[in-house]
């Protein structure tokens, strides 16, 4: 596992606090049996490459070793794992609620460095110091971030089915900030709320689904979630908020 790991040149990449050869080890100890070094080394990613949500040189690169391991057999913090991977695509997820994620909006920056050749340039190029705080550089490497986390997020929507429940809330819930797969994952999100596994995850998977719906312009399961309004607990609250988001002011009085 992780084979791939010492063949990125870390020490030309960089995060929050500068270059980013410490990376390598924090990834391995996802991978470590003992709890504590396991929390430590998520702390650390966190902290230094999606640093208060913002994402830097080594960010993209760090996401498919992520994925490795969350796929890994026997893997454990799985859902911290895809914590940290919607981060590193989105930010901060809170950022984006109710009604979703746009990445045209979010990356619109990327467009003043001059193009995908400048791009390449600057991603080619090493760190320079003044201009790294950019906020078309900022943009790229969270761009760069998103585009990673998007090319896999068929594994999100595997783990949606995962027999672990934690794992299937965290899964869920990061469908929803992906537009581009929205079709494929607002199936999956429907097929939660269907069974109704119980208030909580079916809140979750609603809250998805209305942000789904939104993304796709789709208006076929207003029946399902105007049915949820008589219900008692948070599914009732989340059909609320999903009606209020596919809707707007044309929701119903009851919402």
């Amino acid at each position: 596992m992780l084979e791939g790991l010492d063949r990125v040149d870390w020490g030309r990449l960089t995060h929050a606090y500068g270059p980013a050869g410490d990376v390598p080890a924090w990834i391995r100890s996802l991978a470590s049996d003992d709890a504590a070094r396991r929390e430590d080394a998520l702390n650390s990613l966190h902290a230094n490459i999606c640093h208060q949500g913002s994402r830097y040189r080594s960010s993209a690169p760090a996401v498919p070793f992520l994925f490795e391991i969350l796929e890994s057999p026997g893997a454990q913090g799985r859902p911290g794992l895809i914590e940290l991977l919607v981060g590193l695509a989105i930010g901060y997820p809170e950022w984006h609620v109710p009604l979703g994620f746009d990445p045209a909006e979010r990356y619109r920056e990327v467009e003043e460095l001059g193009g995908e050749a400048e791009a390449d340039r600057i991603r080619a190029s090493g760190p320079e110091e003044e201009d790294e705080w950019e906020a078309g550089r900022l943009a790229l490497w969270g761009r760069d971030a998103y585009r990673a986390v998007l090319d896999r997020v068929e594994v999100f929507r595997r783990l949606a089915r995962d027999p672990d429940r934690s794992v299937r809330l965290a899964a869920v819930k990061a469908l929803a900030w992906f537009p581009e797969e929205a079709e494929a994952s607002a199936r999956v999100a429907r097929e939660v709320v269907r069974r109704r596994p119980d208030p909580e995850e079916t809140a979750n998977a609603v809250y998805a689904l209305g942000i789904l719906d939104r993304a796709l312009g789709d208006r076929s399961d207003l029946a399902t979630l105007e049915g949820l309004l008589a219900e008692p607990g948070p599914a009732r609250l989340a059909a609320a908020v999903s009606l209020a988001v596919i809707l707007g002011s044309a929701a119903p009085p009851e919402v």
